[in-house]
């Protein structure tokens, strides 16, 4: 008799923390926009540009550059993995060069209404 209550003991509770474990999830991955971990892969985007440039001497042409070297004999990468050129919630980081001569740049996270979410200008 103790035996059956201790074995359905340990099936509540297994059951329960597997539910909380899908609910945590559902919730994790349905949840709104995040700004604050956007904005935390964008400054990490970021630190690696600069790093990229510290070496090279340039901004990167795209992103692609901090995977792969482009030809530069000062390149010491990669800088990045592919999933750094992503935020928190999978969505693609734009990058794109505004001022060449003053090596200034803009990263963004642009939602899937294709409106900008978050968005850092920076530079060297």
């Amino acid at each position: 008799m103790k035996a059956k209550f201790v074995f359905g003991l340990i099936a509540v509770i297994l059951f329960a923390a597997l539910s909380f474990r899908i609910w945590l999830m559902y919730e994790i991955n349905s949840a709104p926009d995040r700004p604050s971990s956007s904005v935390a892969s964008l400054r990490s985007l970021e630190g690696k540009i600069k790093r990229y440039a510290a070496d090279t001497g340039t901004l990167p042409m795209n992103l692609d550059n901090l995977l792969r070297n482009n030809g530069s004999p000062f390149w010491r990468g990669p800088y990045a993995q592919r999933t750094d050129l992503f935020d928190s919630q999978a969505r693609l980081i734009r990058y794109e060069v505004i001022d060449p001569a003053r090596k200034e740049f803009l990263l963004s996270v642009v939602g899937k209404d294709g409106a900008t979410r978050q968005s850092i200008r920076s530079r060297l």
